[in-house]
C-alpha cells in the first residue's frame, strides 16, 4: 500500500522530525517565509493548521465549501483537509501548522480522542477569546524569535486555542457535523481516486 506522502497533492512539515514541528509561514503579497512550494494550489497534510489574516482577504476554497477570511478573521483547517488560499486583493496572513500530537498530551489519552472525534474540518474564527490566543502566537512566533520558554509558551496557547476551538464546535455542532463528516468523505474519495491513479501509472509504466 502506498503512503500518504506519495501523492503530488501532499505537503509536508519541513519541521516534522525536528524536537520542536511547529511550523509559523509569513504570506505576503502571494510570497511565503520560510519558503513553501505550492502553498496557493489545492493541497493536504498531516498538520493542523491556524490562518490568521493581518491585512487584506483571502478566500479559502475546499471540496464544496469556500470561506472568506477579513482582516482581523482567522480560519482552522483540520489535517487531511484538501484546501487552497487565494488571494482577493493584496494580502498579508501567517498560518501556523502543528501535528496533533502537540495537543494529545500522550498516547491514547481522552484529549487524544476528542481530537479524533472533533467534528470540524475548515471553520472560520471571529471570536474574542479565539482571536486573542491566535494573536498570542503570532507575537512570539515572529517578533520574540529569543523570548525564554517560547516553545513551552507555545505549546500551551495551542492547547488553549483547541479548548475554546471544541467549546466553539459544541456549540455549533448540527451546522459543522454534517459539513465535516461529507468533507471527510468527498476527502478520503479523491484521495482513493489519486491512489488508484498513481497505481495505474505505475502499472503502465512497467509494462512498457
Amino acid at each position: 500500500m502506498q503512503d500518504y506522502n506519495s501523492y503530488d497533492l501532499f505537503v509536508k512539515n519541513p519541521r516534522i522530525h525536528t524536537n520542536f514541528p511547529f511550523l509559523a509561514l509569513d504570506c505576503n503579497n502571494k510570497k511565503t517565509i520560510p519558503p513553501r512550494m505550492r502553498f496557493q494550489e489545492m493541497h493536504w497534510h498531516e498538520d493542523m493548521q491556524i490562518t490568521y489574516v493581518l491585512e487584506g482577504i483571502i478566500k479559502i476554497i475546499s471540496l464544496g465549501k469556500t470561506i472568506e477570511v477579513h482582516q482581523g478573521e482567522a480560519v482552522f483547517i483540520s489535517q487531511r483537509v484538501f484546501h487552497q488560499f487565494i488571494e482577493v486583493e493584496t494580502a498579508h496572513y501567517r498560518s501556523f501548522l502543528s501535528p496533533k500530537s502537540f495537543i494529545n498530551f500522550y498516547e491514547k489519552s481522552p484529549m487524544e480522542k476528542e481530537i479524533e472525534q472533533m467534528n470540524i474540518g475548515i471553520c472560520l474564527l471571529k471570536q474574542k477569546e479565539i482571536i486573542d490566543i491566535i494573536k498570542n502566537i503570532n507575537h512570539v512566533s515572529f517578533e520574540f524569535y529569543q523570548e525564554k520558554h517560547k516553545e513551552y509558551y507555545l505549546a500551551t496557547q495551542l492547547v488553549q486555542f483547541m479548548y475554546y476551538l471544541l467549546l466553539q464546535a459544541d456549540h455549533e455542532e448540527n451546522t459543522l457535523q454534517d459539513y465535516h463528516h461529507s468533507l471527510q468523505n468527498v476527502s478520503l474519495l479523491f484521495i482513493y481516486i489519486i491512489k488508484k491513479i498513481f497505481l495505474l501509472k505505475k502499472l503502465l509504466l512497467m509494462e512498457i
